[in-house]
């Protein structure tokens, strides 16, 4: 979350200062999307479309003689009240390329009428910044078969969940939709027996054949053995931005239990 922060620099248009820092142990190549999201309160100039300047404050020149702001991207909105997001991926990789963790942004209205900028730092609708990384190593998974043409052992199959479709999508911001996946496929012997998840299956069975009276037919089936989680980003009742991490939300791997 970014403070209000203390501008170097002033300019002719509404303006307020974020200060936020850079998570460490975040590198360049692994941000994919960077968002700035503020809340426009109202401005007397709504009735038309609104444009934000947003730039890096307190930015030396190429002389090291002053400090200057230098714009890094522009935003038109309709928005009369509410929240409005800015991409800032290509600027946030720049500043972490220079292992630079501390930044202002200077957010000016451009064609606002009001003196001050109309951001608002209120409790519920302070500004933030949120990244959105990608691993970029070699992610080590354990076996697992995709479902594919022809494929009639127990695999995972893909499944795409859009919250457009679900009719959420005017309240979860971020993702639009997640792959979540699914399990399908046959739990013959042949398939069971090559898959270090079926040991659950064997033991249970041995311990009901060896230890009950009553012998139970065990038929195993094909179900999710490892789940990864979801992060959410999304307004709450009270109008609020929150993120939530929900777990067990994205199958990784399938297998005969």
């Amino acid at each position: 979350m970014p403070s209000l922060g203390e501008c170097l620099t002033s300019g002719r248009y509404p303006f307020k200062c974020l200060q936020f820092e850079l998570p460490p142990d975040v590198e360049p190549e692994e941000v994919s999307v960077v968002e700035l999201w503020f809340y426009k309160e109202r401005d007397p100039m709504d009735e038309y479309n609104q444009t934000f300047v947003i730039s890096e404050a307190a930015h030396w020149d190429s002389q090291q003689q002053f400090k200057k702001t230098k714009p890094i991207a522009i935003k038109e909105t309709d928005i009369g009240e509410g929240w409005v997001r800015v991409e800032l991926a290509w600027a946030v990789r720049v500043w972490l390329e220079g292992r630079e963790r501390l930044h202002t942004l200077h957010v000016a209205c451009r064609t606002c009428q009001s003196r001050r900028a109309p951001l608002s730092f209120h409790e519920k609708h302070r500004p933030f910044l949120v990244l959105y990384t990608k691993y970029t190593g070699k992610r080590r998974r354990g076996r697992a078969l995709e479902c594919g043409a022809g494929t009639n052992e127990c695999c995972r199959e893909p499944l795409y969940i859009s919250f457009k479709e679900l009719g959420w999508d005017y309240w979860i911001i971020r993702p639009a939709g997640y792959h979540a996946y699914f399990c399908k496929g046959s739990c013959a012997p042949i398939s069971s027996v090559t898959t270090a998840e079926s040991y659950h299956y064997d033991i249970i069975r041995k311990y009901f054949y060896t230890l009950t009276e009553k012998k139970p037919e065990f038929k195993p089936c094909c179900a999710p053995t490892t789940f990864s989680s979801l992060q959410l980003l999304y307004i709450d009742s009270t109008n609020t931005v929150t993120q939530k991490t929900l777990p067990n939300m994205v199958v990784e791997s399938c297998g005969c239990m």
